[in-house]
């Protein structure tokens, strides 16, 4: 299955330092279509401006796990997504 070019960038937002710190600046929700996407972006710009590093997928689990604001199907969702891009690494 081929990946999309959003997924693509946040399995790099993930994996890359040097990679996030470059495009995130200038990254924006509105540019992930799909509301898990958006979701998986919206963790990972938030631990990057806490942290000034890119998350490990165990951050953006728990971090997932305390979302209360988002629908569970969009969670679960997420979460898919999330193990997707783990997978992806390997």
């Amino acid at each position: 299955m081929e990946a999309r070019i959003e997924q693509t960038i946040l399995k790099n937002l993930i994996q890359s330092e040097e990679f996030t710190r470059k495009v995130i600046p200038f990254l924006k929700s509105e540019y992930f279509t799909d509301s898990s996407e958006q979701l998986v972006y919206q963790l990972t710009r938030e631990y990057f401006d806490k942290y000034t590093k890119s998350p490990t997928v165990e951050a953006l689990l728990i971090n997932l796990d305390k979302d209360t604001s988002s629908p569970d199907k969009v969670v679960e969702s997420a979460r898919q997504l999330i193990g997707n891009l783990e997978q992806a690494d390997e």
